[in-house]
């Protein structure tokens, strides 16, 4: 991508025309009972695992930006809170960019990375200045589960996406009783590989809002389109079986410091030419919401339910993804 400079208002009138003209309407090739509820988890997991490392990348993001205008030259402070990641600032060239490249294990073990994220700021800008705007392009970013007795999938992502401070502010000067900061995530293509084989295109409209509590930062995500009348949306495009597919977020899903940036509440629904799927996050192993957070090394629960005309509903109550 040529970075340039460009508006926040901008990148929301450019995603919104391809929200429009990338929509698609497909039926699921078969109406066997087993093959769709194959089908519903699959999805259901490709939404929570993608989501889930297109959080990953952005609280990244953050953590290289809170440098950003604080170093000179063509050297940038390294951060010890990111693991196995490669940084580097370059302000000779216009548009300047800090690149982060993955070369190993997350900081919990749970999933290997590898691959390039690269952020490109205008010469002259400052993140922390209200509705500063910026890209972000992620390069052949392999993650793969490390748990071999539980979650070895592997995704790949290539995608463009533009990155807007809506409110102002640096979160590391985020403080209890401070205003929140609200950033948004817009991508017009994001391009999903999944375990080497299936594909699909996804465009993306998120709202992060983050404010620090006792227990550290917690952030609240919500959806900002409108998509074939449906509102909240955070997700939309086309699925690996090739069907179009909408997600809206109903209930803000929020992600705590505390319980190590899991999803500890909140509920989506994904909408696709076969029906419709709920999904109810921060649970335990029994589908009742959790009262704590998990312990060390273990994870959330999620519920997800399913209505459609193919065949009967069908829920489960399955573990998040390791990553």
């Amino acid at each position: 991508m040529n970075w340039k400079t460009i508006s926040y208002l901008t990148v929301v009138a450019v995603v919104s025309g391809v929200l429009f003209s990338c929509y698609k309407s497909k039926n699921f090739s078969t109406n066997e009972t087993a093959q769709i509820d194959s089908a519903i988890i699959v999805q259901s997991y490709d939404q929570v695992r993608v989501a889930a490392v297109i959080d990953e990348v952005f609280n990244d993001v953050n953590k290289a930006l809170s440098s950003q205008n604080a170093v000179t030259g063509a050297g940038i402070s390294a951060d010890t809170t990111l693991c196995n990641v490669q940084l580097l600032l370059d302000t000779s060239v216009s548009p300047n960019y800090i690149s982060l490249t993955y070369g190993g294990a997350s900081c919990d073990n749970s999933h290997a990375l590898s691959g390039n994220v690269t952020i490109y700021f205008t010469p002259g800008t400052q993140w922390k200045n209200q509705f500063d705007t910026i890209g972000v392009n992620i390069n052949k970013l392999t993650v793969a589960g490390l748990q071999s007795d539980i979650d070895t999938n592997t995704i790949r992502l290539n995608g463009i996406f533009y990155y807007a401070n809506t409110s102002g502010g640096m979160l590391s000067s985020l403080t209890a009783g401070s205003a929140p900061i609200t950033h948004v995530i817009l991508s017009p293509y994001l391009g999903v590989i999944f375990n080497s084989a299936d594909t699909a295109t996804w465009q993306v409209a998120r709202k992060r809002s983050y404010k620090d509590t006792a227990g550290g930062i917690v952030i609240s995500t919500t959806g900002i389109d409108t998509v074939s009348g449906i509102l909240n949306v955070s997700e939309w495009g086309g699925n690996r079986y090739g069907n179009s597919f909408i997600t809206a977020i109903d209930t803000a899903l929020v992600t705590t410091a505390g319980c190590g940036y899991q999803v500890t509440s909140g509920q989506i629904q994904m909408t696709n030419p076969s029906g419709l799927t709920t999904i109810n996050f921060g649970l335990n192993a029994s589908g009742v919401a959790a009262t704590g957070c998990p312990a060390s090394g273990s994870y959330y629960y999620f519920h997800f339910s399913w209505t459609g005309s193919d065949s009967n509903p069908y829920s489960s109550v399955r573990p998040y993804p390791y990553y």
